[in-house]
């Protein structure tokens, strides 16, 4: 993996949470997703490249 970036997210940011479905061969679904529309409520830590 390479450009990896690590967030925090500001005290009453309301996220969505939910199951992923299946997306096709090796894509099982059925692990925990969540979704923030609001991308100026995260705070970036720090960013890792060539992984």
């Amino acid at each position: 993996m390479t450009n990896i970036a690590q967030f925090k997210v500001k005290p009453g940011t309301t996220i969505l949470e939910g199951k992923a479905i299946p997306q096709g061969f090796g894509l099982h679904g059925g692990q925990t997703q969540k979704y923030n529309n609001d991308l100026e409520r995260l705070i970036r830590q720090w960013i890792r490249s060539n992984l």
